[in-house]
């Protein structure tokens, strides 16, 4: 998608603000999840937001910041994935409510999450310093204030909600925790991308040379740019200690844009459990009682002309009280018939004692065909 977008729609105002946006956005909702999955999905709308907006500024330095925040995030935000796998796959726990003290229990996991951590936050010395730094700086080389801010205010944003991950994680303190590191394989997996991460950050060349705008004319490692960036960590790290009540994990779902499919969800829930079902069950009792009726008529197919002029009578009977008013006599008639037709309903066929004269069967038979031959022998 993004690399449509920089096909497509590179310089695209719009595209820069959405961007801003978007990073804005995923951050706040990182920062309110318990749940580690959730709050590293919603990093990928921020992470991604970075690279709308600089597509969206458009310029050299704005595409190719796009693109190589592209690449970087593939890298810890996969890592980032990997260390949280790995927290999961060895405790079987997700929630930061759950977790802690794991920094000694598993060290490479926590190392790798530090290094992916500092990376996604924009730290000097790793993959995303250069790539936010190239988006940021093209906001500024266009004179884009706002997107410049809401830019910045994602990058404090981050280092926040990975600073509570991590801690909650693996710094804050549970006794009860039982856990091991995670098997050779996966540390390998990690070890590799986390220094993929640092490779990028201390040689940005790497990166540089295959980016689709070059050559790429932009120096990260600026004395203003480091400054910044710490001063940015240092602030955030003192709202984190200040503000930890307020941004410790909370038990409970937050709901975002799924409220109003939760609530269409609801309805059709409703509908499917309510009308629909009681359809289904109505119409299935009708048919099984046809097809038992059909059954149980198959077993004794001579009672059927019976059991027609029965139902008739029985029939003609009910109108006949509903118009009248039905007196003792003629309700104990109808139920009396009833019951003979439960009776007659039930009956199983007996060749000995149910069967009618063969005489009877010829003379039908015979009818049947002297109707048949006037129809045949009268059509034109």
């Amino acid at each position: 998608g993004v690399y449509a977008l920089a096909r497509c729609f590179s310089g695209a105002d719009v595209m820069a603000y959405m961007g801003g946006i978007m990073a804005v956005y995923g951050v706040l909702y990182a920062l309110l999840q318990n749940d580690t999955r959730k709050l590293l999905s919603y990093h990928i709308i921020s992470q991604v937001g970075y690279m709308v907006a600089g597509i969206g500024v458009g310029t050299a330095l704005g595409v190719n910041g796009g693109i190589a925040h592209l690449v970087n995030n593939i890298l810890y935000k996969s890592l980032l994935f990997m260390c949280m796998g790995s927290v999961i796959y060895v405790t079987g726990k997700r929630k930061l409510t759950e977790l802690g003290g794991l920094a000694r229990l598993m060290p490479v996991t926590c190392i790798a999450c530090l290094i992916a951590s500092l990376s996604i936050s924009g730290g000097p010395g790793f993959n995303g310093f250069v790539s936010k730094g190239m988006v940021i700086s093209s906001a500024v080389e266009v004179h884009k204030p706002i997107v410049e801010l809401m830019l910045i205010l994602a990058s404090v944003g981050t280092f926040l909600s990975f600073t509570k991950l991590c801690y909650f994680t693996f710094f804050a303190k549970n006794e009860t925790m039982r856990a091991r590191e995670a098997p050779l394989n996966m540390q390998l997996a990690m070890i590799l991308t986390a220094s993929a991460c640092v490779l990028i950050g201390v040689y940005p060349g790497v990166l540089f040379r295959v980016l689709p705008v070059y050559p790429v004319h932009y120096h990260p490692y600026t004395p203003s740019h480091v400054v910044g960036v710490v001063q940015l960590f240092l602030l955030a790290g003192l709202v984190f200690m200040v503000a930890k009540a307020a941004l410790s994990p909370h038990e409970g779902i937050v709901l975002d844009l799924d409220y109003f499919y939760r609530i269409a969800c609801r309805g059709i829930l409703w509908l499917c459990t309510a009308p629909l079902n009681s359809f289904r069950i109505g119409t299935q009792a009708f048919f099984s009682r046809e097809v038992s009726a059909v059954t149980r008529l198959s077993r004794n197919p001579i009672s059927i002309p019976k059991i027609t002029i029965q139902y008739l009578h029985f029939t003609v009977l009910q109108m006949l009280g509903r118009a009248t008013g039905r007196s003792g006599e003629r309700a104990r008639e109808l139920e009396e018939m009833e019951s003979r037709l439960d009776e007659m309903r039930n009956m199983v066929y007996d060749e000995d004692a149910y069967r009618g004269p063969i005489g009877l069967g010829i003379l039908l038979a015979m009818i049947f065909l002297f109707v048949y031959g006037l129809i045949y022998f009268a059509a034109p």
